[in-house]
């Protein structure tokens, strides 16, 4: 449910955020993205593509693979800044 991918995100960035944990590996900084989501529907509605497209048509559920590109984009640009 989104309620539990919700509570799933927040844990993951509160272990990120843990001091205790992350500085076990002090050549590694690790960072928490949340999900583009609302990135990317603005986007598509400023250039006017159908939000539908994000979706696998095959079930109904999962990121399509155009909505993988658009993810990969938005991280990307991300990493960059």
């Amino acid at each position: 449910t989104s309620l539990r991918a919700f509570e799933l995100s927040q844990q993951l960035q509160n272990i990120v955020e843990d001091e205790s944990l992350t500085s076990t590996w002090p050549n590694l900084e690790l960072i928490y993205l949340p999900f583009p989501i609302e990135q990317i529907l603005t986007w598509m509605e400023l250039t006017g593509q159908n939000p539908a497209l994000l979706i696998e048509p095959v079930d109904g559920f999962h990121p399509s693979q155009y909505s993988h590109r658009l993810i990969a984009k938005v991280i990307w640009d991300w990493l960059e800044r």
